[in-house]
């Protein structure tokens, strides 16, 4: 059976990499047990399980702090689906102290940053 190439998880692997300078590839592979190979894999989009894409996401999320609220993600996806709807994605600017505005009413949140 060939496994499928992972490019969307590859490029979201490493733009969630580039936030933080100390994820580098030695750190990575003590933190969560796997080769620095496997985490170059990674990194290239490379043909391997997904589930080392899957637990690198989730420890690189939780160390930059970016909770994605994936009940949210959920319902916006069936509802999309439900609806033949498109799924629009905003961005609302935050400071320090949090975002500078609400999102607007007819908005969901799907991710944010915990203070």
């Amino acid at each position: 059976m060939q496994r499928d190439h992972y490019e969307f998880i590859s490029q979201l692997m490493v733009t969630l990499l580039n936030v933080d300078r100390v994820t580098t590839y030695d750190f990575l592979a003590s933190e969560l047990d796997v080769s620095k190979s496997t985490i170059s894999e990674v990194k290239k989009g490379g043909d391997i399980n997904i589930r080392h894409y899957i637990r690198l996401v989730d420890y690189v999320l939780n160390l930059i702090r970016l909770t994605v609220i994936t009940k949210a993600l959920l319902r916006q996806i069936k509802q999309a689906m439900k609806e033949r709807s498109d799924i629009a994605v905003g961005v609302i600017p935050r400071t320090k102290n949090g975002a500078k505005n609400a999102a607007p009413i007819d908005w969901e949140v799907v991710a944010k940053w915990d203070n």
